[in-house]
């Protein structure tokens, strides 16, 4: 605390709270949403003015344990994902399959993972790879290289091998990159529900 304030941790986006989509749930994809540091005054700034009703105060408990630099994260990295984790209705042995365990990506994973999931990782980076079975995740998949029919392949023997369902997939696509969304199509199966989660500039349509 200081001079009497909370401490507290800002939303990465902000809806307008009242709009249809609002009111629906759907804050996610308000028309009138605006973003600290684009479309007003923010990011980097030392001083932000928000409405005070996003603001998320932090329990002075949990500061004895984490800075709240650390705990800034969960104002985009951590969020984002888990609102689309539980938007998908994953259920407690289900297979999820996430797309890019970047920055973002790599919580997808783990928040799936907590919510009883048994979690697939696919990206072309080892080094994301490691640190995602490091941290939990039950299998990784290099896909660099690798056509769609052969990593179809090989998820369904990482499937077979976690004795998870062959139906139901649940595919998060969290690497921002058309290759991303193409394979994330292709991989959807029978009851599968596909959530995109990374932004690419490409405009061309996804096959």
């Amino acid at each position: 605390m200081q001079h009497g304030w909370a401490k507290v941790i800002i939303p990465a986006v902000l809806p307008c709270g009242e709009c249809e989509l609002c009111r629906k749930g759907r804050s996610n994809i308000c028309r009138k949403q605006l973003m600290p540091g684009n479309d007003f005054h923010g990011g980097f700034a030392s001083h932000i003015k928000v409405p005070s009703k996003y603001l998320c105060p932090v329990p002075d408990e949990v500061l004895k344990n984490y800075s709240l630099e650390q705990l800034s994260v969960i104002a985009d990295a951590i969020s984002t994902p888990y609102q689309v984790v539980k938007k998908s209705e994953l259920e407690a042995g289900d297979l999820a399959i996430v797309i890019g365990v970047g920055g973002v990506g790599v919580y997808g994973a783990l928040i799936a993972k907590i919510f009883g999931a048994k979690v697939i990782a696919l990206d072309i980076s080892d080094e994301k790879l490691e640190m995602a079975k490091k941290n939990g995740i039950d299998a990784t998949l290099n896909i660099k290289g690798l056509d769609v029919k052969a990593v179809k392949e090989k998820v369904k023997e990482l499937s077979k091998e976690l004795k998870a369902s062959n139906i139901g997939w649940k595919i998060f696509e969290i690497s921002g990159t058309k290759a991303g969304q193409d394979l994330a199509f292709n991989l959807i199966t029978f009851a599968s529900t596909l959530s995109i989660v990374g932004f690419t500039m490409d405009k061309e349509k996804c096959a």
